[in-house]
């Protein structure tokens, strides 16, 4: 005991280092405590931007990884869907064969062919049956379209004919008092009308329509004017002119109607007598009216017009012949 007391106070005695080397033992100490905290904190530094690198990495990879995951969904749908729709088709196929084999294997299908066919036949029949009808009923209306033309044609001409017949009557009559009225009096022509050579003029103070004209001419016993010639036509359009210029009745620019018409556009010009006209009196002015069209005189020169308008008139008949 006494010698361990004796060693304890021995080291507690031993001698204490100088400053000097406390301090060199303090530096040491101290720079590698900075060395050991450089080394941590960089240390630290690359774990930290490790972990930020890791961490946005791992971020873009999980939505890569979601997005195909939605892909591979899809894909898995669409997959089922076109396996549902070529199972669904395939069963309709095999649906539609298994019909068709029934059907064929039984004897609907005849029937069914025997039908429509039955029933194109009907058709096919109504159609020709109708078609013969249609054309027969069609010939009759166009039949009955041509004699009622006809009739309508037939019962105009009677018409024109009667009207024609009790003109000439008129006419007859009238020529025959104006004949015995003439020979009683020594003249060729009557009262009123100018001769020129065998031929009597009158010419009228009222305008009329062609036709009314032609109705007045013939109530004396005579027609409208029918030039024959360029000799007619130049006493006509001068020397009638002066024989009736005292009376007033043949002036420049008025317009008498003439013997002569014309069938539309198209037509000939005939005289009342049906004869032609003569190519050097054409007119020389034509109306563009489809209808009936007549003649016309004018100063001089020969013109044509509707037959409804309103003009003067002239009629011409025989001059009658002394007896020896």
């Amino acid at each position: 005991m006494h010698e361990e007391e004796i060693y304890t106070s021995l080291q507690w005695d031993s001698p204490v280092p100088d400053t000097y080397q406390k301090c060199l033992s303090s530096n040491k100490c101290s720079g590698t405590w900075c060395l050991v905290m450089v080394i941590s904190c960089i240390f630290c530094l690359g774990l930290l931007t490790t972990s930020i690198f890791l961490a946005i990495k791992l971020l873009q990879v999980s939505t890569i990884v979601i997005q195909q995951q939605e892909k591979l969904i899809q894909q898995e749908r669409a997959l089922l869907n076109c396996t549902q729709w070529n199972r669904s088709h395939a069963l309709q196929m095999i649906h539609c064969q298994t019909f068709m084999q029934n059907f064929l294997s039984s004897g609907t299908w005849c029937l069914v062919m025997v039908i429509s066919c039955i029933f194109c036949l009907g058709l096919l029949t109504t159609s020709i049956f109708l078609a013969i009808k249609l054309l027969q009923v069609s010939t009759i209306v166009i039949q009955q379209q041509e004699k009622l033309i006809q009739q309508e044609r037939a019962l105009l001409n009677c018409t024109q004919w009667n009207r024609s017949h009790a003109l000439q009557m008129i006419h007859c009559q009238t020529f025959m008092q104006n004949f015995l009225s003439s020979a009683r009096n020594c003249n060729p022509c009557p009262d009123n009308w100018i001769q020129n050579g065998e031929s009597c003029y009158y010419v009228s103070e009222k305008w009329e329509y062609w036709h009314t004209s032609q109705e007045n001419c013939l109530k004396e016993g005579s027609t409208l004017l029918q030039i024959d010639s360029k000799e007619e036509m130049d006493f006509i359009t001068v020397s009638l002119r002066k024989i009736m210029g005292s009376l007033r009745k043949i002036e420049g620019g008025h317009e008498y109607w003439v013997g002569l018409s014309q069938n539309g556009h198209s037509g000939h010009w005939l005289w009342q007598d049906g004869s032609s006209l003569s190519p050097s009196l054409l007119p020389v002015e034509r109306s563009q009216s489809t209808n009936q069209v007549c003649g016309y005189i004018k100063n001089h020169s020969l013109l044509s017009s509707n037959c409804s308008s309103w003009k003067y008139f002239i009629c011409e008949k025989y001059a009658l012949r002394p007896s020896i």
